[in-house]
């Protein structure tokens, strides 16, 4: 028998049910980061995540991280480091930044994933774009600026503006913890 055996299945409805319990409605904004090897199998894999995403966030907004970490400074690579020698000549030939073209590295298959989907916006930022998706898309994204580009007026600034001013970070990590740990409702 395999080592591979597919025991677990986490499916479009799980996540539904999940976000729900953790008290996402249909009108919030949220920033996700996912890591498809702590569902086992999902079949559809990103497209089922981000499925369930939208569907449950219907009238909201849905951010996920996009970075170009490819898109920065040679000479602070540390993963490779760069040969000193070779760190202007990798500038000098590295692509500029394109919002529709410039591959999210480093952070998974979904986030590539929704990126690329039709309805989907991406920030300007060359390092640390911000992939968009619902209300207020094009406006959200216009906010990052390269200076700060999770600062003040940037996209994660319009997610403390508009969702976690409203007390709800608390509820969602508590509801968080009880799904996680099967802890009691107090």
């Amino acid at each position: 028998m395999s080592e591979n055996l597919i025991n677990t299945v986490t499916t479009k409805i799980d996540f539904k049910q999940a976000l729900k319990e953790v008290g996402i409605k249909a009108n919030d904004a949220c920033l996700v980061h996912t890591a498809m090897s702590k569902f086992n199998y999902v079949p559809g894999g990103p497209e089922t995540i981000v499925q369930a995403l939208e569907e449950t966030l219907s009238d909201g907004t849905l951010m996920m991280p996009s970075q170009v970490t490819t898109n920065c400074d040679p000479a602070t690579w540390e993963y490779p480091p760069v040969r000193k020698d070779l760190i202007q000549f990798v500038r000098d030939n590295m692509p500029p930044y394109n919002p529709a073209t410039s591959i999210t590295v480093g952070l998974g298959v979904t986030p590539e994933y929704f990126r690329r989907l039709p309805n989907v916006v991406r920030s300007s930022h060359p390092y640390l774009p911000i992939a968009i998706w619902g209300k207020n898309k094009e406006s959200i994204a216009e906010r990052q600026t390269l200076n700060m580009p999770y600062g003040v007026n940037s996209p994660l600034d319009y997610l403390y503006q508009n969702y976690f001013l409203r007390n709800r970070l608390r509820n969602l990590h508590d509801a968080s913890l009880r799904r996680i740990n099967n802890w009691p409702q107090n």
